[in-house]
């Protein structure tokens, strides 16, 4: 259990170094009205969107019975989604509304509590996987993925743009 609490503590000093230099990185590529442009929000945003998905794929196909339960490797992923859905709403700045190459819809700067509010869902419910997964027991945490996966989806429903 120990050593499983130091990888998962690894993932999340890894996750936040790499948001720290995403961060710095977009710094240094300022405006000149001191601010970060658009097109580094959106691209921060997405990095952080394909690190989910990155590690949220996986645990699926675990849930669903087409690969293995590793509980070390799925607590390890629950955690850098936990990690990461904080960092969400950090790249939904004002000045992205409108902005090419994304799949956000507007609708998130017309009702940005209603944004905000579904972005903590996705955080509560994956922070209570990643709790969850450090127990072992895929009976229990089942319905934690599956409670991570709605809050996911609650968001993509009202603020992505269908991809269908």
């Amino acid at each position: 259990m120990l050593l499983r609490s130091r990888s998962i503590r690894s993932a999340l000093v890894a996750a936040a170094l790499c948001a720290g230099l995403a961060v710095s990185a977009t710094a240094h590529t300022e405006s000149p009205a001191g601010g970060a442009k658009p097109e580094h929000y959106v691209k921060y945003r997405q990095s952080v969107f394909n690190l989910i998905r990155w590690n949220f794929g996986p645990m699926a196909a675990v849930v669903k019975g087409q690969t293995p339960y590793d509980s070390a490797r799925f607590a390890t992923q629950a955690a850098r989604v936990a990690a990461l859905a904080p960092m969400i709403t950090e790249g939904f700045h004002p000045s992205t509304k409108g902005a090419k190459k994304t799949e956000a819809k507007d609708d998130i700067y017309a009702n940005p509590a209603e944004f905000n509010r579904l972005a903590k869902d996705l955080e509560t419910a994956s922070a209570n996987l990643a709790r969850v997964a450090q127990g072992g027991k895929l009976d229990q945490i089942k319905p934690a993925f599956v409670a991570t996966g709605k809050a996911c989806g609650a968001c993509h429903d009202k603020f992505k743009v269908d991809d269908h």
